[in-house]
């Protein structure tokens, strides 16, 4: 039983980093260039199912029980994923709103002969 808790929580950790290393890399390629955002999905997925496989291996390997760190790996996988996805979101969104504020005021001053408001 004590194998089962630790290779779970190894799993939990592992898998909250390549969570977080998935978050870090998707929040890169959408602000460098949105022309790369279609293959950041794949790349993701690739990387999940690559950690998840590393897992069962590994359990069967080490003769635990494969149900705790697969659960412990899928849950580590998904709540740092949807947490950093809101973050994510907010943080471009608040870029963009600000990129619009920008040009709203340089179409304002444009209008109005450069004087600010």
């Amino acid at each position: 039983m004590a194998t089962n808790i630790i290779a779970a929580f190894i799993a939990l950790i592992g898998a909250t980093v390549v969570a977080l290393l998935n978050s870090f890399y998707t929040y890169k390629k959408l602000k460098s260039n949105t022309k790369g955002a279609s293959i950041v999905e794949l790349v993701r997925s690739v990387l999940n199912i690559a950690f998840l496989t590393l897992t069962f291996v590994i359990s069967r390997k080490i003769g635990c029980n494969i149900a705790y760190p697969l659960i412990a790996a899928a849950i580590g996988l998904t709540v740092p994923a949807l947490i950093s996805a809101f973050v994510m979101a907010k943080k471009l969104t608040n870029e963009n709103a600000a990129d619009k504020n920008s040009v709203i005021t340089d179409l304002d001053n444009e209008k109005t002969g450069g004087e600010d408001r």
